[in-house]
């Protein structure tokens, strides 16, 4: 009689979860989009104008195909993405209070739903932010938080779409010059170290731009993802111990020159100043996109 008891509310829990389950995914489903866009495994939802979300697929796809084929090995099984793009921003904030999501206006990464949300209103560019955290997901990776949050604003500006070329000009690496300032007097001491990386989300943004430098991003990534031991990451991706990697990387920090008007560090290690920067972007025929917060050609 026990084991028919215990039978039975064992499967009474599996019941209520599996319908719990679905309720949530129910919860978080957005109906009002007006227009779907997918292939290749990510479906956008969106109330842009059809042309203007096929643009946003497009640039996903991109970010999806360059992640897999430049930062970290392909996965055995595909794992789908859905992407919410909004632009009316008074629908996501409702949407946002609806899954009783607060944190953040630009948006946010469901892990159980497989699921983006961005706010459009505040730039395109938050989608590569939020698609790393779907990558360490999908590859079944486990980084610490702030080591993946500093990974994923390392990747999270200066993208744009260059028709003429057909693709897009990728360009990551960026420096918030103001939080720079603040990581530069925190090196100026004693200098900076792993453990703070962990407890500091920028400064670990800003070990992966020195990383990239030194092209060691991927094999510290891969060598971390796989024995989530640093000082043998760094033999591996730096051909030092970890101390040595850590003065190095506080030199680094110390010597770079960084101003309030430079923003950007691009993937071929180049610093610009606005005006520079700008000048580079010439050569693209590129321009500024406001309302996408991405750089265009030809458009």
């Amino acid at each position: 009689m026990k084991k028919i008891l215990l039978r039975l509310i064992l499967y009474g829990l599996a019941a209520a979860a599996a319908a719990l389950a679905v309720l949530s995914f129910r919860w978080y489903r957005w109906n009002d989009y007006s227009c779907k866009i997918e292939g290749e495994g990510i479906t956008v939802f969106s109330d842009y104008e059809k042309a203007s979300a096929a643009d946003f697929h497009r640039l996903a796809l991109t970010f999806h195909r360059y992640f897999d084929a430049q930062i970290l090995s392909v996965p055995k099984e595909r794992m789908d993405l859905k992407i919410y793009l909004f632009k009316d921003q008074a629908a996501y904030y409702n949407y946002c209070r609806r899954v009783r999501f607060q944190k953040s206006p630009f948006g946010f990464y469901s892990r159980r739903h497989r699921l983006i949300v961005i706010n459009g209103r505040m730039g395109w560019m938050t989608v590569f932010h939020e698609m790393v955290h779907y990558f360490m997901h999908r590859y079944g990776y486990s980084l610490p938080e702030p080591l993946e949050e500093g990974l994923a604003a390392y990747f999270e500006r200066g993208m744009g779409y260059v028709e003429s070329q057909g693709d897009y000009l990728l360009l990551f690496g960026y420096l918030n010059p103001v939080k720079f300032l603040e990581v530069q007097q925190r090196a100026a001491g004693s200098g900076l170290t792993f453990e703070d990386m962990k407890s500091n989300q920028y400064l670990a943004s800003t070990f992966f731009v020195f990383a990239d430098r030194k092209r060691a991003m991927n094999n510290f990534l891969e060598a971390y993802l796989r024995t989530q031991d640093l000082n043998q990451c760094c033999h591996q991706a730096f051909g030092m111990d970890q101390a040595a990697v850590e003065r190095q990387w506080t030199d680094f920090i110390r010597q770079t020159v960084l101003g309030l008007d430079y923003e950007f560090w691009q993937n071929i290690s180049l610093f610009f100043n606005r005006g520079a920067f700008e000048e580079w972007l010439e050569g693209y025929g590129a321009r500024w996109d406001a309302e996408r917060e991405i750089y265009t050609v030809n458009r």
